[in-house]
């Protein structure tokens, strides 16, 4: 094809001077591009020979028509050194400038550009040079700086990873566009990585064009990785990067070699430190010179010698010291010189001190191919070793002369096949064996004949094979036949090589304490049964539940697998009923139970009987005795023995429990204290579940009473009036005119406090307060209950809820609903004086058991086992609850009957509140619960104590009621001439219907309130009995979920 004609302009550029073309010519053959330009980093292509084409990658045209495209194609590396070696041309007037240019192919070229500044035609400054293709050079250049970087950085320690990374940046470079990657597989004790690195120039779509690789060999030939060249997919693959990948996996082969012969020499050098550290030996390492050529810290701790010393050199102090500590220092002198005089000798000896330690020295000559290089001195410190080894000498002649004379053991020693052949004193008094007669007999003459024909001796002998020794007790024959519980020792005799010499075995005839050990466990297991039987009498929800918990525990306590309740109604205590079973395994008797059930209980003999005695009954055979009356069915069920005993309430019969085994049961006397403890404690739960029954029936009498006299207060109707801000009745409703005793206009728009009376005593403001509760701004409803007086002066107990009206976040008024609950109070009256009757009833008794309880506790009765003693502190536990709970019936009861008496005297109410505080300070900790206390302010005419017994109650269910974390407020102030005392708490707050019912006897705002926190209903009704006996008030305020204030004044000073 024929090249088009250049631009005019562009082949004048291109044309040289006729005195130029020869040179330029052979500049061109040479490979050699000459041309010319204006000076400066931007100036302009003047003319250029055609081999620039090879050397930039750019025609003459192309350049000179683009005065910007050769600035754009350095490579970003080099761009600011030619720039800056450009503009010193000015000063120098010549430049030459080594770098790279990127051809559009992907090919970096190295280049050399010498140039000089000359004058035009025109007098101007013209840049004359010439430029050279230099790749070659650098690349071999590149190549030995790589392979050099390489070596030092291994034989440096440098990190393998840190090396091969240095590896890939330079073979990146040498490519110019490639990306180098270098895997490493790994092995054992190395991971696995890769390292990558970017040539210069890559396409957009990335390094996805052509691919070389190579493997990473080891010099047996392993592969260790493979080193990859990935190229942009325009770039041209040069010849000369042919070898380049195997070049550098070369390299990267030495660099992996030698890093891991590097770390194995480290990890060498380190273990062989840490072992001659670690050694109990002291270590000496000397040359052929006998110079101190090293050593271990044992070394210089055992000989004593300052480590300064020893670093410092100076053999001559240093063999000093050592001679100073030694007994006879010449024959140690002499034995170092005999073996510096003979090299190879090897030498093994021990050391005397003068302070009397004893070292053994042992010496060998340190070899390098063969040749003696040094000795090494190994110094053991064997000074306990000797002491041992001869105390070991007196003690075996001692251990003889003891074991011949020991009585208390049987001592003895077995061959390997368990023979016996030695014997002692001891032996012969155990198991009745002169010494002629045992010796040459297998030891299994002493077990038990079930035991020999089990293989038992034998088994033992392989235990001790197997595990050096074995312990064992158990039941051993005597030489008469008799039997003993002994306890035996065997252990494996070893000489010093490991080799089995025999047996040592050494037995103790320990019949006595086994039997103690028996007994004491039958006493647990006694404890253990009536822990059990008392814990479900206590907790049971019913009788049954008990019964059914007492008849699987007394089961199991004495191997019973079948056992049945019987008891007497509440009603009829004369005949027996079918109660609650035990069997197991379950439906292993269903047979038997069928027939038992069929039966009338009166009709059943064994139960009848025990019933009838009352006694208990104890059948060792059921085939032949007329007391049971069952045979058949038991023997079809494999029963064959059985018992029974009564149910006692004060030697009264309340039921019976009978239980059957299938193996022959032997009575005994513990077994039979056992059956009537147990009796006797179901007997109780069985009088309390009757009184609870008599309890329960008395309760719904009396309830039934209450709900009809509140039916005939409810049917009488509530009186309804509301209130005006200023307390001013805006109405009242016609029952409300009735309780009051005037008609409704009469009391329509006339003030409160004077168509709302109360009695007198009480103050005018307990009407007004209604409209507002206390007196307050708090729109919370309101609880009270009083005396009001009628227009004809009748008095009636009455209760009152004042619900505030609220417009706009103001109290505008009130609406307030009371009734006459005179009848209630007559009722509740009536309530407390039955309750008080049986409070009294029961508080002598429970102060009797309370007694008995804490003389037991005591030791009164002896020593008690720990079940016990827990069981004993459970009844005094709740012993000490019931009467705290009758003390409070008593104290409600003496305030209902008016006998409660106070003795004010002005107190300050700081005192008051900080002796409140006092004393809830420890529940409150325990209960995670803050108690802050306000302001405090007033004095108070009032019992001091009676006072503090209310604030704390009241500070006490505030704790009780608050979640862990929360906080309880007390503080006081003055109200309208009146000290006000203030709990507040932040538990779930009260009910409006409820903030009255809870100042009544035995009432909480919830039943579950009673199982969650305990309490007993009454210390509310306390508080306000103690409250209207000093003529005050008590109430409270709550808004459910948002907490509840209890609020009090007794009287003000």
């Amino acid at each position: 094809m024929t090249q088009p004609e250049p631009p005019p302009d562009t082949e004048a550029a291109v044309r040289r001077p006729p005195s130029s073309a020869p040179a330029d010519r052979l500049a061109d053959r040479l490979g050699v591009a000459v041309y010319r330009a204006e000076p400066g980093p931007v100036g302009r292509w003047l003319s250029a020979s055609r081999a620039v084409t090879a050397i930039l990658g750019f025609t003459p045209e192309q350049l000179l028509a683009d005065a910007g495209l050769w600035l754009a194609q350095l490579h970003p590396d080099d761009r600011d050194a030619v720039l800056e070696r450009e503009a010193s041309l000015a000063a120098s007037g010549r430049v030459c400038s080594e770098y790279r240019v990127l051809h559009p192919d992907g090919q970096v070229v190295w280049v050399m550009d010498d140039a000089v500044v000359e004058q035009g035609d025109g007098g101007e400054d013209v840049l004359h040079g010439f430029l050279i293709d230099i790749t070659n050079r650098k690349r071999t250049e590149l190549m030995l700086a790589t392979h050099a970087d390489v070596v030092e950085a291994v034989a440096g320690g440098t990190a393998v990873d840190a090396v091969l990374t240095a590896l890939a940046d330079g073979v990146a470079a040498l490519s110019g566009t490639a990306r180098c990657t270098i895997e490493v597989f790994g092995d054992g004790a190395t991971q696995p990585f890769a390292v990558t690195s970017d040539g210069w120039g890559a396409d957009a779509d990335g390094h996805a064009g052509a691919v070389r690789e190579a493997p990473v060999l080891s010099p047996s030939g392993e592969t260790l990785g493979r080193l990859s060249l990935r190229y942009p997919a325009a770039a041209r693959r040069r010849a000369m990067d042919e070898d380049l990948p195997a070049w550098a996996a070369r390299l990267a082969a030495l660099a992996v070699v030698r890093a891991a012969e590097h770390a194995a020499m480290a990890t060498s050098v380190a273990l062989l430190t840490a072992t001659l550290e670690s050694t109990v030996d002291g270590i000496l390492v000397v040359d052929p010179a006998g110079r101190i050529a090293g050593h271990n810290q044992r070394f210089a701790t055992m000989w004593r010698i300052d480590p300064d010393l020893l670093a410092a050199g100076d053999d001559a102090q240093v063999m000093g010291s050592v001679l100073a500590q030694l007994v006879d220092p010449a024959a140690f002198v002499a034995q170092v010189q005999h073996l510096y005089n003979c090299p190879d000798e090897t030498s093994f000896d021990d050391l005397a001190f003068l302070d009397g330690r004893m070292f053994e020295r042992y010496s060998q000559p340190q070899r390098v191919d063969g040749q003696p290089v040094g000795r090494v001195w190994s110094f053991r410190d064997v000074t306990d070793k000797r002491r041992l080894e001869a105390d070991l000498r007196d003690t075996r002649d001692n251990l003889s002369l003891l074991v011949g004379q020991v009585r208390d053991y049987a001592i003895l020693n077995l061959d390997p096949a368990g023979h016996v052949i030695t014997w002692n004193a001891g032996a012969e008094r155990i198991k009745g064996y002169t010494e002629q007669e045992i010796l040459g007999q297998h030891f299994s003459v002493f077990y038990p004949q079930a035991d020999v024909a089990a293989g038992k001796p034998a088994l033992e002998l392989e235990a001790v094979l197997a595990e050096g020794h074995v312990t064992d007790e158990g039941w051993r024959v005597r030489k008469d036949g008799t039997r003993f519980w002994a306890s035996v020792v065997i252990s494996a005799l070893r000489d010093d090589q490991g080799s089995l010499r025999g047996f040592g075995m050494v037995t103790r005839d320990i019949t006595e304490q086994h039997q103690a050990k028996l007994a004491l466990h039958r006493q647990a297991s006694t404890l253990e049964l009536l822990g059990a039987v008392a814990t479900a009498s206590n907790s049971a929800a019913s009788v049954e539940e008990a019964l059914a918990a007492a008849l699987e525990a007394f089961a199991r306590f004495g191997s019973w697998q079948l056992a049945h309740a019987y008891l007497t109604d509440h009603d009829d205590r004369s005949a027996l009923r079918h109660s609650v079973w035990y069997e197991q395994p379950l439906g292993a008797f269903a047979g038997f139970r069928a027939a038992t059930e069929a039966a009338r209980a009166d009709e059943v003999k064994l139960a009848q009987e025990v019933f009838a005695r009352p006694d208990l009954i104890w059948l060792s055979s059921l085939e032949d005795d007329p007391r049971f009356g069952r045979v058949e069915e038991a023997a079809q069920a494999g029963l064959v023995s059985a018992c029974a005993f009564p149910i006692l309430v004060r030697d009264e019969p309340v039921g019976v429990l009978e239980f059957f085994s299938t193996q022959p049961q032997d009575c005994h006397a513990d077994m039979l204290s056992v059956m009537a403890q147990v009796g006797a404690q179901l007997g109780r739960v069985v009088e309390r579940d009757r009184a609870e029954h008599r309890v329960a029936a008395h309760s719904w009498q009396l309830e039934r009473l209450t709900s009809r006299l509140e039916m005939v207060l409810n049917s009488a109707g509530d009186g309804i009036y509301g209130l005006d801000a200023s307390g001013i009745v805006t109405f009242i409703n016609d029952a409300g005119a009735t309780l009051v005793g005037l008609p409704a206009e009469a009391v329509v728009g006339r003030p409160v406090t004077e168509v709302i009376m109360v009695e007198p005593g009480l103050d005018a403001a307990y009407a007004a307060g209604t409209a507002r509760g206390d007196g307050g701004s708090d729109p919370a409803p309101r609880s009270f209950t009083g005396r009001h007086v009628r227009a004809d002066g009748t008095v009636f107990d009455s209760e009152s809820i004042a619900a505030p009206i609220v417009a706009d976040g103001t109290i505008a008024g009130s609406v307030v609903v009371f009734r006459d609950i005179s009848e209630r109070r007559t009722v509740e009256r009536l309530k407390d004086q039955f309750i008080s009757v049986v409070s009294h009833e029961l508080r002598t008794p429970l102060t009797s058991v309370r007694g008995a309880l804490g003389l037991l506790a005591g030791g009164a009765a002896g020593p008690l086992a720990p079940k016990a003693a827990r069981m004993v502190d459970v009844a005094t536990t709740s012993t000490d609850r019931l009467i705290r709970l009758i003390t409070d019936i008593l104290d409600l009861e003496r305030m209902t009957a008016g006998h409660l008496t106070v003795h004010p005297q002005p107190t300050a109410a700081e005192e008051l509140i900080a002796a409140a505080v006092d004393e809830t300070a420890v529940f409150a900790q325990a209960s995670q619960v803050g108690i802050t206390v306000g302001a405090t302010c007033g004095r108070v005419l009032a019992d001091r104590d009676r006072v503090i017994q209310i604030l704390s109650n009241l500070v006490g269910n505030a704790v009780k009621f608050s979640e862990p974390g929360s906080a309880v407020q007390l503080c006081s102030t003055l109200v309208e001439g009146y000290v006000r005392f203030d709990v507040t708490d932040q538990g779930p707050g009260i009910a409006a219907d409820q903030l009255e019912a809870i100042f009544e006897p035995f009432r909480q705002v919830d039943a579950s309130d009673t199982r969650r926190h305990g309490g007993t209903g009454l210390g509310l009704a306390i508080c306000r009995g103690i409250v209207e006996q000093h003529h005050g008030l008590i109430w409270a305020t709550s808004e459910p979920g948002r907490g509840s204030t209890f609020s009090l004044h007794p009287a003000a000073q």
